[in-house]
């Protein structure tokens, strides 16, 4: 809480978090941390839908399209992911395949964005 500057959850992650971002309506916090998994939050229960797991260094950045259903991740193993939430079977909870990778960066991918004007 801002105001009273009281902490009001602490998000459990296994190591460092390097970047975190909500989605669009709130419903759901990224953290992308320093032993390569992005983790998927519910905002207001907390408790952890999905661990994203096929970076092999530390991620940088995440950030959620503007329609909630998909997340890019990029890490300091030059790589940006793109991982499908839409097509996550119910219940599945670890997830080690990303819907496409984009790779040949030189060097670890810092920043990412998502044009607010497109869904996907």
């Amino acid at each position: 809480d801002i105001r009273s500057g009281i902490e009001l959850a602490n998000l459990f992650v296994g190591s460092a978090c390097t970047c975190c971002a909500f989605d669009g309506d709130a419903q759901n916090i990224l953290a992308g941390t320093q032993n390569s998994t992005l983790h998927v939050f519910a905002t207001k229960t907390l408790a952890e839908r999905h661990i994203l797991y096929s970076h092999t260094l530390g991620i940088r950045a995440c950030v959620f399209s503007s329609d909630s259903t998909m997340v890019l991740s990029a890490g300091s193993d030059a790589k940006v992911m793109l991982w499908d939430l839409t097509r996550i079977p119910y219940g599945r909870k670890k997830v080690e395949e990303p819907h496409a990778v984009l790779d040949g960066h030189l060097q670890g991918v810092r920043a990412l964005a998502w044009n607010p004007r497109t869904a996907t």
